[in-house]
């Protein structure tokens, strides 16, 4: 495979549309002002995104429908992805700049990746793809569009190690399902995290990025064989660093997996909600750590018939680092720590709407809250914080059918999800992802 094309940057004259009010971001090279930043995006429907982001000329080097080669089905399903709003954090304070969304390789050959750590000789292995909305990240080597991460085997390191590369590709992601030759991209460091071994199931095929305290930059995180791979960079002479790890020797394995290994939880800085807004939101000092409930993944099937219906089933805990602000009212969450067994508790109720959400409010029909006309009422949320006051909340269902026999099963993940002007939760529930509807008092 020739090197040369992967240092061509395509040039797109096609501007992102207008999706929602103008945001201002700011980029690693200083203030630029874009158009309305989608929802990353809303619903996690990126296929029609990239429908209108693209244009026709990008949006016909996507697989049919509009999904990542890589990823295919997996495109539009949250669990299996991130999307976040960076931050920057300098002499100057604390902000988020631009959105970067990072896609799993969900397709055939996912363990293979173990081989290139053994042949050094090996081409790269492509394990996801970067979309990069509006502008670049150079300390990743991320540039506007799509970028591949490739994983090598590190030359000279005893015993076999990885290395990876991340390259851009401008539209053309397709490129991101060849493999590719080393010296191209930016090279970035790679460590295998793993946790005591006891089963087969303790990495999820997911990605999701991360935070380095130390360089105060953003990283990375991947399923890599039978362990979790975080793939960063170091600043001058301080070494790539990663965010806390968490550990709960004591517990079950099942309950070991979902706090030891990163890629079933989520943790990040989360914004200060302002409805309404049209600027970047400010930077929170809470850090929340959003951890799923170890048997949220082993329900499947329709939601008739299912544990949810009529039942009140817990589906993942939360972890706020400090005071927690505007999230008490908006979500019901106080400060807890990870390791509380008090920490603040997230269950799901399934009631068909035909048949009124009673089923779910039997003890207290006034405890409904009132939905937007656009939310069915099939599925509601319940929060009961840390100091045992409980909060109910309507929740937006989507269907993914085909999981577990046309793409991977959903695994049962948990994710932050980031909004214009808001951010909220998406929950693994059944085939589908449930997003709770937070609001105000």
């Amino acid at each position: 495979m020739p090197v040369r094309p992967w240092w061509v940057r395509w040039v797109s004259g096609v501007a992102l549309l207008i999706l929602a009010a103008v945001a201002v971001v700011w980029g690693l090279g200083g203030t630029r002002t874009v158009s309305a930043l989608p929802e990353c995006p809303e619903g996690g429907d990126w296929t029609t995104h990239f429908r209108t982001a693209l244009g026709a000329a990008g949006f016909s080097q996507l697989a049919p429908g509009g999904q990542i080669n890589l990823a295919v089905a997996t495109t539009d399903i949250p669990e299996f992805n991130d999307c976040q709003q960076f931050i920057r954090e300098d002499e100057s304070g604390v902000r988020f700049i631009s959105l970067f969304a990072i896609f799993a390789r969900t397709i055939g050959g996912e363990d293979s990746i173990t081989t290139v750590k053994n042949d050094t000789n090996a081409l790269g292995f492509p394990a996801a793809v970067i979309y990069a909305f509006d502008s670049s990240y150079a300390h990743l080597g991320i540039e506007k569009d799509f970028n591949c991460l490739y994983f090598y085997g590190k030359i000279g390191a005893n015993p076999p190690a990885y290395e990876a590369r991340i390259v851009p590709v401008g539209l053309d992601q397709k490129r991101c399902g060849q493999h590719a030759p080393r010296g191209v991209g930016t090279l970035l460091d790679v460590r295998e995290v793993q946790m005591q071994k006891a089963s087969g199931d303790e990495y999820p095929l997911v990605a999701r990025w991360d935070w380095d305290p130390d360089n105060k930059v953003q990283y990375l995180g991947v399923k890599c064989g039978d362990a979790w791979c975080e793939v960063g960079r170091a600043v001058g002479a301080t070494p790539f660093g990663a965010s806390p790890s968490y550990s709960r020797p004591e517990a079950t394995v099942a309950l070991r997996r979902v706090v030891e290994v990163k890629g079933w939880y989520d943790e990040q800085r989360l914004a200060i909600p302002a409805p309404n807004a049209t600027n970047s939101l400010p930077v929170s000092d809470i850090v929340g750590t959003f951890i799923p409930h170890p048997g949220l993944g082993t329900a499947n099937g329709p939601p008739n018939g299912s544990p949810f219906q009529g039942n009140w089933m817990p589906v993942a805990t939360v972890a706020i680092s400090g005071p927690p602000g505007v999230y008490k009212s908006k979500l019901n969450l106080d400060q807890s720590a990870v390791r509380d067994q008090s920490s603040n508790a997230v269950f799901l109720c399934y009631a068909p709407a035909a048949a009124g959400p009673g089923p779910c409010f039997a003890q207290d029909p006034t405890m409904k809250p009132t939905c937007a006309s656009t939310v069915t009422g099939d599925w509601w949320a319940k929060v009961v914080s840390a100091t045992g006051r409980t909060k109910y909340f309507c929740v937006v269902r989507r269907e993914h059918p085909g999981a577990g026999v046309n793409f991977p099963r959903i695994p049962g993940i948990v994710r932050w999800r980031w909004a214009l002007n808001d951010e909220t939760m998406w929950i693994r529930c059944l085939s589908g992802c449930c997003e709770v509807q937070a609001g105000d008092e």
